[in-house]
C-alpha cells in the first residue's frame, strides 16, 4: 500500500553502526538474575507437577507461536535462541507441539542442550537433539499428536524466555492423506490458540495486513488481541514498499487493517541463500544484529515517529519480550501457589477418604461395621413411620396406586387385582378414592396430599379398607348349589352346615384375594420405605456428623455393596413378613367362615350415656356381679337371631325352592356380617400380623446379615487398589509440596504480596 517514492535510497547500516553492533555484547537484552529464576522456578513447577499429576490447567501462562508454512516461524525461534538449529522433518514438517525452554547465561563460552526425558533434561549434544527433534515428528507418519517433546538451551546469545512452536498452518494439500493431516494440525492448533492462558506469538510475512490469515483465526479465540502479539517477519523483503512518514508510520500501524489494541513487530532475520550457510567471518548472533540495525536505519531513514520505531527491529521485540514475560510470570505466582494450595488440600482429602475407607473395609471390622449399618438402617423405619423425616418426596394416593399397578405389572404379579371389582377398572377406582359423591362424602379425606412414612401408612390403611368392602361373591348362588350342599338326603345335614359349606366354598376364595392385595400393598409400602429411611438418616446425620446415624448414611451411600446388602436383607424380612402376614390372615378368614356364628356373636358391651354416668367412678364388687350377667347374654343376641333364621328354613323336600331362597338370604346376609367386620378389623389385623412383628424383629434380623466369600475377595482387591492409589497420592502431595515451598521461596525473596 506505501509505495516505495522516487529518488528515496533503500539503506543499509552504516559502517559506524555495524561496528557498533559487533563490539556488543552477544545478547541485545540484559537478563537479570530475578527474571531468570522466576522462569527457572516456573518452569519446574510446571515440569514436577505434569510428570506427577499429567496435565493440571494451573494458570500459569505460555507463549505458543503460530502461523502458516514458510512465513518464518521457525527462523523466529532461532532468532530468540541466537542459534542455526533448526530441524528438519521432512516433506511433510512438524507433526507435534515442541516446547522450547531458553535460558541466558552470560558465562557461558558454549551452548548447552537438553532434552526432557522422564521427568529430567538429559543433555545431548545439538545434533543429537536435532535428531531426536526430527525422530519425534517423522515417527508420527501422516498424523498427529498433542503429546509434545521439550527442548532446554541454556546460552549466552537466547533470550530467557520458554515457548511452544505449533505446527504450521497448511493452505495446500493434494491428496486425501495430506488433507486430513492439514485438518488434524488444524484443530491441534485451535486447541491450544482457545486455553486463555496462552499467549499467541502470530507470525505472518510482512505485507498487506488485510491477508493476515494466521491473525484471523487469532481473532475468532481473542477478539480484543488481549493475548496476541503479531510479528511481521522477512521485514528487509518490505523495505521498497516503504515510503517516508506519515507512509511508514501508517504501514507499522496496518493502515487501518490492525486495530490499536493489538501489539504488532516488524523484524528481519538472519537469512542467507538456499544451499549455503553462514557466511564466513559472522556468527549467527552477528547476522541478527546486522539484521536489528539495518530494519532500524531503514525506518530513520524515513522520518518514522518515536513511537512506531519501537515496533521495528529485533532489540525491540526482545525487549518487549523480555518485560512480557516477567510481567506474565510474576503475575502468575501467587494464582499458582493459591491453585496449588487448593489442590494440595483436594489431594489430602481424597486420601484421608481412602484411608477412611480402606479402614472400613478391613475384613476385621467389616462384618461389626455391616451389621450396626444394618441395626440402624432397620430401627430408623420406627421414626420414619413417626414422622422423623422431612416434608418432600410423598405420593398422593393417585401416585401410589398408579406405581404400584406398574409394579405389579413389571413384576409379572398375577395374584393381584388392582381394581377392587370387575365391573370398574383402576381409573374409576382412584376417581371414587378421591372424589366426593352427590352428599359430599370423601372415601379417603387425604387422598390428595403428598404423604410418606406413618401418615402414607395411615391412608394405605383407609384404602386396603375399602377394597375389601368391594368384595362381593363370586357368583350368584343357584338352587343346584344348595341342593349339592345339602346333600343326597334332605335330612343328612343342617340348614347351618349348608350355609358353611356355601361360604367356605364361594366367599373364602373372594376373600382371599383380597388378603392377597392386602400383603402387596403393605409389601410394596414397606420397600418403598428403604427411600425415607435414607432421608431420616441424612436429615439426623446433618445434625449430628459424628453420630451413628452420620457414620451409617456415608457408608450407605459411599458403599454400593454394603448398601445392596442392607436393602437386600430389609426387603427380605419385608418378604417373610409378607408370606407370615398372608397366612396368619388367611387362617383367621378361614375359620371366620368355618364357624361364622362364633364370629359374628354381637360384642358384650353396649355403649349408652347411661353406662357412660354409671363408669364415671369406679365400680364395687357388687356393680360387677350385676353387669357379667347382662354383658353375656346380650354377647349371643345376633347369633340367636341368625339361629332362628336357619329354623324358619323348611325342611320339606316339597318346599325346596322355599329352602333354597332362604339359604341364599342368609348367606348373603352373613357374608355381609362377615365383610364388614373384618373391614372393620383391617388395622387390627395389619397391626397384629404384620408391623408390629416387623418392627420387633427387624432389627434382630438385619444384624445376621453377612459378607459372601466372593465379598470378601472383592474387598481384598479394593484395599490393594486403595494402597496403589494412596501411594500415587504420596508421591503428588510431595512434590506439590515441594513446588508451593519453591514457590513461595520465590515471592517471599521477591516481595510478591
Amino acid at each position: 500500500k506505501c509505495g516505495h517514492r522516487p529518488g528515496v535510497a533503500v539503506r543499509g547500516p552504516s559502517q559506524a553502526a555495524m561496528a557498533r553492533t559487533l563490539g556488543r555484547a552477544n545478547t541485545s537484552v540484559l537478563n537479570s538474575s530475578e527474571d531468570k529464576e522466576l522462569l527457572d522456578v516456573i518452569s519446574s513447577v510446571k515440569t514436577r507437577i505434569q510428570d506427577k499429576l499429567g496435565t493440571v490447567n494451573f494458570q500459569i501462562p505460555e507463549f505458543i507461536i503460530v502461523g502458516g508454512q514458510s512465513t518464518g516461524k521457525s527462523r523466529l525461534i532461532e532468532t530468540l535462541a541466537g542459534e542455526q538449529f533448526n530441524f528438519i522433518c521432512g516433506s511433510l514438517g512438524s507433526r507435534r507441539p515442541t516446547r522450547l525452554e531458553f535460558r541466558n547465561d552470560p558465562k557461558l563460552a558454549d551452548a548447552r542442550w537438553y532434552v526432557l526425558e522422564e521427568g529430567k533434561f538429559k543433555p545431548y549434544s545439538q545434533a543429537q537433539v536435532m535428531e531426536i527433534l526430527k525422530n519425534s515428528h517423522e515417527s508420527l507418519g501422516m498424523s498427529v499428536s498433542t503429546e509434545e517433546v521439550t527442548v532446554k538451551l541454556e546460552s549466552p546469545t537466547c533470550i530467557d524466555m520458554q515457548v511452544v512452536d505449533l505446527p504450521g498452518f497448511r493452505k495446500f494439500a493434494d491428496t486425501p492423506d495430506k488433507q486430513k493431516l492439514q485438518s488434524d494440525i488444524d484443530r491441534m492448533n485451535r486447541g491450544f490458540m482457545q486455553n486463555e492462558n496462552c499467549v499467541m506469538l502470530c507470525v505472518e510475512q510482512a505485507g498487506d495486513a488485510s491477508t493476515y490469515s494466521t491473525l484471523q483465526v487469532c481473532r475468532e479465540y481473542d477478539p480484543n488481541y488481549r493475548r496476541t502479539i503479531l510479528v511481521r517477519s522477512k521485514f528487509d523483503k518490505y523495505y521498497h514498499d516503504l515510503s517516508p512518514s506519515p507512509g511508514v508510520d501508517r504501514w507499522v500501524k496496518g493502515e487501518g487493517d490492525l486495530p490499536d489494541s493489538l501489539v504488532t513487530f516488524a523484524l528481519s532475520m538472519p537469512h542467507w541463500s538456499d544451499g549455503e550457510g553462514i557466511p564466513q567471518g559472522i556468527t549467527f548472533v552477528g547476522m541478527r544484529e546486522q539484521s536489528n540495525v539495518a530494519d532500524l536505519e531503514q525506518v530513520r531513514a524515513l522520518n518514522i515517529q518515536s513511537e512506531n520505531l519501537a515496533k521495528v527491529g529485533y532489540e525491540n521485540f526482545s525487549r518487549f519480550m523480555s518485560k512480557k514475560i516477567k510481567e506474565m510470570f510474576a503475575s502468575a505466582v501467587l494464582p499458582v501457589i493459591k491453585q496449588m494450595s487448593d489442590l494440595q488440600s483436594k489431594l489430602e482429602t481424597d486420601r484421608r477418604k481412602l484411608l477412611e475407607e480402606k479402614k472400613s473395609i478391613d475384613p476385621a471390622v467389616l462384618e461389626e461395621t455391616v451389621k450396626s449399618v444394618a441395626r440402624t438402617f432397620g430401627d430408623t423405619l420406627a421414626s420414619v413411620l413417626e414422622g422423623d423425616v422431612g416434608n418432600e418426596g410423598g405420593k398422593t394416593l393417585e401416585q401410589e396406586l398408579e406405581e404400584f399397578a406398574q409394579f405389579c405389572q413389571d413384576f409379572g404379579i398375577t395374584t393381584v387385582d388392582v381394581s377392587p371389582s370387575p365391573e370398574i377398572g383402576q381409573k374409576e377406582y382412584v376417581e371414587y378414592l378421591t372424589g366426593e359423591d352427590d352428599a359430599g362424602f370423601k372415601a379417603i379425606a387425604d387422598a390428595g396430599y403428598e404423604l410418606f412414612g406413618g401418615a402414607q401408612y395411615k391412608r394405605l390403611i383407609a384404602e386396603v379398607e375399602i377394597y375389601i368392602r368391594f368384595a362381593e361373591l363370586p357368583k350368584q348362588i343357584e338352587a343346584q348349589d344348595v341342593v349339592q350342599a345339602r346333600g343326597v338326603s334332605m335330612n343328612s345335614i343342617t340348614w347351618k352346615d349348608v350355609v358353611v359349606k356355601l361360604l367356605s366354598h364361594e366367599a373364602h376364595i373372594n376373600t382371599k384375594h383380597r388378603v392377597q392385595y392386602v400383603s402387596e400393598r403393605l409389601g410394596w409400602f414397606f420397600r418403598e420405605q428403604k427411600t425415607y429411611i435414607m432421608m431420616s438418616l441424612e436429615r439426623r446425620a446433618q445434625s449430628d456428623r459424628d453420630g451413628l446415624a452420620s457414620k451409617c448414611h456415608t457408608l450407605l451411600t459411599g458403599n454400593a455393596e454394603i448398601r445392596q446388602l442392607v436393602f437386600d436383607a430389609y426387603d427380605g424380612v419385608v418378604a417373610r413378613q409378607m408370606k407370615n402376614f398372608i397366612q396368619l390372615y388367611e387362617k383367621t378368614i378361614g375359620s371366620t367362615f368355618s364357624n361364622p356364628w362364633a364370629f359374628l356373636k354381637k360384642q358384650s358391651l353396649d355403649v349408652n350415656e347411661d353406662r357412660l354416668r354409671q363408669m364415671e367412678k369406679l365400680p364395687t364388687f357388687a356393680d360387677s356381679q350385676k353387669r357379667i350377667p347382662q354383658e353375656l347374654r346380650g354377647r349371643g343376641a345376633l347369633e340367636m337371631k341368625l339361629g332362628q333364621w336357619c329354623a324358619e328354613i323348611p325342611a320339606n323336600e316339597a318346599k325346596i325352592d322355599e329352602a333354597v331362597e332362604k339359604v341364599e338370604q342368609l348367606v348373603y346376609t352373613i357374608f355381609a356380617f362377615i365383610r364388614a367386620q373384618v373391614s372393620d378389623q383391617v388395622e387390627l389385623f395389619v397391626d397384629s400380623f404384620f408391623k408390629v412383628p416387623m418392627l420387633r424383629t427387624l432389627g434382630d434380623a438385619m444384624v445376621r446379615i453377612g459378607i459372601s466369600p466372593e465379598g470378601r475377595k472383592r474387598y481384598e482387591e479394593r484395599t490393594e487398589e486403595i494402597e496403589a492409589e494412596v501411594k500415587i497420592l504420596d508421591g503428588q502431595i510431595d512434590e506439590l509440596k515441594e513446588c508451593l515451598h519453591q514457590l513461595k521461596d520465590f515471592a517471599s525473596r521477591n516481595n510478591m504480596r
